[in-house]
């Protein structure tokens, strides 16, 4: 499957915030984890946090769409 660059909405509206304060007008800042996961990781997470909180997951598999990016993982150094 692909790979993506997950990354939480708090640590997001941090970067955002950093670059309103320090950052250069007309420059470009990436916000990214820099970790790569495949959705199927990132789903084995959920279940072990749902299972401790007793609750159930059903995950159903699509086939992989033609238009998808293999692989997104961001370089965000410069941030």
């Amino acid at each position: 499957g692909s790979i993506r660059d997950y990354i939480h909405v708090a640590d997001v509206a941090r970067g955002i915030m950093a670059v309103l304060d320090n950052g250069t007008v007309g420059e470009i800042y990436n916000l990214g984890s820099g970790v790569g996961r495949n959705n199927i990781e990132v789903m084995q997470g959920i279940e072990l946090l749902a299972a401790a909180s007793n609750l159930p997951m059903r995950i159903r598999h699509e086939p992989a769409r033609q238009f998808d990016v293999l692989a997104n993982v961001l370089d965000s150094s410069k941030l």
